[in-house]
C-alpha cells in the first residue's frame, strides 16, 4: 500500500492545481474504498488461516475456584465441586481402629514452603457430642482425594483421545484435612452414640489463614447418560456400539472404564466401542465452556485456570508434533499462559549436569503421570530463571505449574526454577 501512496504523490506533482483537484474528487475516493477492501479481506484471510489451526485445547481449558459454601448458588450452574461434601465426611463416625478419622477439610492461605513446615505439627481439639466433651490432639494431613479427582480427569483425557495439558493445582495443594492424631478411649467408647458432633481446634498463629466452610469446585460436572447399543460382529469377536445422544449439549467426554476400545464424537452424538453388551447407563463428564468470569472480580481467591494466550503461533506450535528445543520454545511456553501476565517474566537460562543450590521451591503438578521412559532418559539440569515482580501466597504455586509444563515438553531434562539475580 506505501508504494502505490508513494506513486500517486509522485503522479500529483505533475498536476495543474484545478487537474489535481478533479483527480482527488474522483480517483482518490476509489482508491480509498479499494485499500479499504483489500486491507479487509488480507485480515479475513489471515483469520481464516488462524481458524484453520485452532486447537481444540482451547476448548478444554479448566477453571478452579475456592468459594464460600454459603455463597455456591451463585456458580452452580457452571462450577462443580471437585469432591462432593458428603464424601469429605463420610467416616467421620467410623472407628478409628479401622481407618483414618476425618474430622473437616480445610484451606489453608500459605505458599507452598509455608505449608512444609506444618509437617507433624501436632494441634490441641475438643469434640462436642451427645452433649459432652472431649480433649484430643489433631494433625493437618494434604487431601490427597483432590489430586486423585485430577488425576482421574487425565484418565478421562486419554480415553477421549485429548491433548494433556497441566492443570493449575495450586489450591488443590492447600487443601488439607484434620485429622485425629492419637486415640481417646472416652470417645471411642462414646463415638458409636453420636448423631453427629462438633469440632473445635486451635490452630494457633494459622487461625488467620485457616478456611472453614469453603469448597474447591472447577468447570466439570459428573453426569449419568442413557445410552443405545448396537452390535458390531468382527472376524475374530463382536463389538457393541453404543450411542449417547449429546443434545447440542458441549464438551462431553466418556468417563472411562474396562474394555473400552474407542469413544469418538460425530454429528451431536458420541459413540463408545466395547465388548461389553451391558452399560445402557454411561458416566460422563462434561467441561463447561461458558465461565461467568465476571462473577469472580471482587473474589478473595482468583479463579485459577491453564487457559492460554492463543495467537497464531502458539496455535501453530501446539498442534505441531515436531519437538522444539530452544530458548524462544521456552519463551513461547512462558508467555503463552495468561494467569502468569506481569507476574512471573523469563530472564535466561543454564544447562549444566551440576546442582546448583538456592533453587526456588516448587512441586510437580504433573506428578501422576508415570512415563518409565521419560524418568530414566533425563540427563542434564535445564535452569529457568524467573524475575518475579509480585510474590504472594500463590507465587510458589505458578512457579510450580510452569516448570511443570515445561518439564512435561522438555522431558529429557530435569527442569528446575532459579529466581533471576539470586546467587546459586
Amino acid at each position: 500500500m506505501k508504494y502505490f501512496q508513494k506513486l500517486i504523490d509522485n503522479e500529483l506533482k505533475d498536476m495543474s492545481a484545478e487537474e489535481r483537484d478533479m483527480y482527488r474528487r474522483t480517483s482518490l475516493i476509489t482508491f480509498q474504498m479499494l485499500a479499504e477492501e483489500l486491507e479487509d479481506r488480507k485480515k479475513e484471510f489471515e483469520q481464516r488461516i488462524f481458524d484453520s489451526v485452532r486447537v481444540k485445547e482451547k476448548e478444554t481449558t479448566i477453571y478452579t475456584a475456592l468459594i464460600p459454601e454459603k455463597n455456591y448458588y451463585l456458580y452452580e450452574d457452571f462450577m462443580y465441586p471437585i469432591v462432593k461434601k458428603s464424601v469429605l465426611t463420610a467416616d467421620r463416625l467410623e472407628p478409628l481402629a479401622d481407618k483414618e478419622r476425618i474430622f473437616k477439610t480445610v484451606f489453608i492461605k500459605k505458599s507452598y514452603s509455608g505449608l512444609k513446615e506444618l509437617e507433624g505439627r501436632i494441634f490441641e481439639a475438643n469434640i462436642v457430642g451427645n452433649k459432652r466433651y472431649y480433649d484430643i490432639n489433631v494433625k493437618l494431613v494434604p487431601d490427597e482425594r483432590f489430586i486423585k479427582k485430577m488425576h482421574e480427569l487425565y484418565d478421562v483425557f486419554d480415553i477421549n483421545g485429548i491433548k494433556w495439558r497441566t492443570l493449575n493445582t495450586a489450591y488443590a495443594m492447600k487443601m488439607y484435612k484434620v485429622v485425629q492424631a492419637e486415640e481417646n478411649s472416652d470417645m471411642e467408647s462414646d463415638i458409636s452414640k453420636f448423631a453427629d458432633f462438633e469440632v473445635y481446634v486451635d490452630f494457633e498463629e494459622l487461625e488467620g489463614s485457616i478456611y472453614e466452610e469453603h469448597m474447591l469446585v472447577w468447570n466439570i460436572e459428573e453426569r449419568d447418560i442413557i445410552g443405545t447399543h448396537l452390535v458390531r460382529p468382527t472376524e475374530d469377536r463382536i463389538h457393541y456400539e453404543h450411542t449417547i445422544k449429546l443434545n447440542n449439549e458441549k464438551g462431553v467426554y466418556i468417563y472411562p472404564r474396562e474394555h473400552i476400545f474407542l469413544s469418538y464424537k460425530e454429528q451431536g452424538t458420541l459413540y463408545v466401542i466395547t465388548d461389553n453388551k451391558e452399560g445402557s447407563i454411561w458416566k460422563t463428564w462434561i467441561i463447561k465452556e461458558n465461565i461467568n468470569k465476571k462473577r469472580f472480580e471482587n473474589a478473595e481467591f482468583p479463579l485459577l485456570n491453564n487457559e492460554k494466550n492463543y495467537n497464531f503461533l502458539n496455535s501453530l506450535r501446539a498442534e505441531s508434533e515436531v519437538k522444539m528445543r530452544s530458548e524462544a520454545e521456552i519463551k513461547r511456553i512462558i508467555t503463552s499462559y495468561k494467569a502468569l501476565e506481569n507476574k512471573i517474566l523469563y530472564k535466561d537460562y543454564y544447562m549444566t549436569d551440576k546442582r546448583l543450590e538456592n533453587t526456588l521451591e516448587c512441586y510437580d503438578m504433573n506428578s501422576f503421570l508415570t512415563d518409565e521412559f521419560r524418568l530414566k532418559g533425563r540427563g542434564e539440569n535445564l535452569y529457568i530463571y524467573f524475575e518475579i515482580n509480585k510474590r504472594d501466597y500463590l507465587t510458589e504455586d505458578f512457579l510450580s505449574f510452569i516448570i511443570s509444563d515445561i518439564q512435561l515438553k522438555f522431558h529429557e531434562y530435569n527442569c528446575i526454577g532459579v529466581e533471576y539475580g539470586r546467587t546459586v
